[in-house]
């Protein structure tokens, strides 16, 4: 009997963002395999997170192109129907609810998501992936350091119960060996059976978990390939994603 063919849970099909008369993004298209674990890549200005937050509904823009989330067309839609639909974002900067205690952030993400009465498991799960949340449940989020927001930021996802997550930079800030743990949660929270398409300015953190990737430049898509592919592409790695070949002169 024939393996089924792989099912694309994210289909971005020539979209495009503009602000004003500034062109943030070019045509992009793009698939999301279930389960994979995708990263656009590009250097600052490429059009990364244009792409992401118009994917996700949470853009102030003139967009067009089609989106489509688990079969369905989703774009065009606010970011809140979107997630009732199995797609929800991990935005820049993890906008933290400052003043509420660490499990009131992630209740409340689980009564705007699609929890249910998954809410107590999915509890139960973030804390079990991040013990440290469960320690400082009853702390402020915004007394956590970087690298525990992000934990919290992903926990709330896993409260939220996508199918589908969007990550806009989740290395950003964090020190060298907190990007290395963030970067390993990702891959964990991808095997919770999550589809994840990932926006990360450190390519080099970003290859080493991802399945596949897109290159951005100047809002086009310049480059796709396996992510095992495109770490040897000493070519792609140096013009497109600053990164420096370590092989000798």
């Amino acid at each position: 009997m024939a393996d089924a063919a792989p099912v694309d849970d994210l289909v971005v099909e020539d979209l495009h963002v503009r602000y004003g008369k500034v062109a943030a993004v070019n045509g992009v298209s793009l698939k999301v395999r279930r389960g994979a674990v995708v990263a656009v890549l590009g250097a600052n200005g490429a059009g990364k997170s244009s792409t992401l937050n118009a994917i996700a509904g949470n853009l102030r823009a003139s967009i067009s192109g089609r989106v489509t989330l688990l079969g369905g067309a989703v774009a065009g839609l606010r970011a809140h129907a979107i997630v009732q639909k199995g797609m929800a974002l991990v935005p820049e900067g993890r906008e933290i609810i400052a003043p509420l205690t660490v499990e009131e952030n992630l209740l409340l993400a689980g009564y705007g998501g699609r929890a249910g009465s998954e809410e107590p498991r999915l509890l139960a799960d973030v804390y079990d992936m991040f013990p440290i949340l469960s320690e400082r449940r009853h702390t402020p989020g915004g007394m956590l350091s970087g690298g525990e927001q992000q934990m919290l930021a992903f926990g709330r996802i896993i409260m939220v119960n996508p199918q589908v997550v969007l990550m806009d930079e989740p290395s950003m800030g964090l020190s060298p060996r907190m990007v290395d743990f963030i970067m390993r949660s990702i891959r964990k929270i991808s095997q919770r059976g999550l589809t994840i398409l990932l926006v990360e300015q450190n390519a080099n953190a970003a290859l080493q978990i991802a399945d596949y990737v897109y290159v951005l430049d100047r809002g086009r898509v310049v480059q796709e390939g396996a992510a095992a592919d495109l770490r040897s592409d000493t070519g792609i790695a140096e013009t497109f994603l600053g990164l420096k070949s370590h092989a000798p002169a």
